[in-house]
C-alpha cells in the first residue's frame, strides 16, 4: 500500500503541472518557483493577502506575496522540500487564482 501513495502523488503532481502551464494560466515557472503578477487595487490586494494567509494556514504551505500600489507579486515554492515544487505548491497556486478572482483581481482601468 505504501508503494501506491508515491505513484499517486507523482501522477497528481504531473496533472497539476500540466494544468498550470502559462498558456492556460497567469503563472510562470522560474526554476523551482512559480510566480504570478495580479493587477489589483491596493485595498483589494490587502484582502487577497489576508484571505490567502487563512488558506495557507489550513494547508501548511505559504507563498511569498509582495504588495504594490497597483499589483501583487506572488511566488510559490516549497521551502520545506529543498525548494522543489510539490503538489502542495501547485494546489496553493490554484487556490490563489480562485481567491484573486473572488476579489475581482482585474487589470486597472
Amino acid at each position: 500500500m505504501s508503494g501506491a501513495q508515491p505513484a499517486k502523488c507523482a501522477y497528481r503532481l504531473r496533472y497539476l503541472r500540466r494544468t498550470l502551464q502559462p498558456s492556460s494560466s497567469e503563472w510562470t515557472r522560474n526554476g523551482d518557483e512559480i510566480t504570478r503578477r495580479v493587477d489589483i487595487r491596493y485595498h483589494a490586494g490587502v484582502a487577497v493577502i489576508v484571505h490567502t494567509a487563512d488558506r495557507e494556514r489550513h494547508i501548511g504551505h505559504h507563498a511569498d506575496i509582495g504588495l504594490r500600489i497597483d499589483h501583487l507579486r506572488i511566488g510559490v515554492t516549497a521551502y520545506d522540500a529543498d525548494y522543489k515544487l510539490t503538489e502542495t505548491a501547485f494546489d496553493l497556486a490554484a487556490r490563489i487564482d480562485f481567491i484573486a478572482a473572488a476579489h475581482r483581481a482585474t487589470p486597472l482601468d
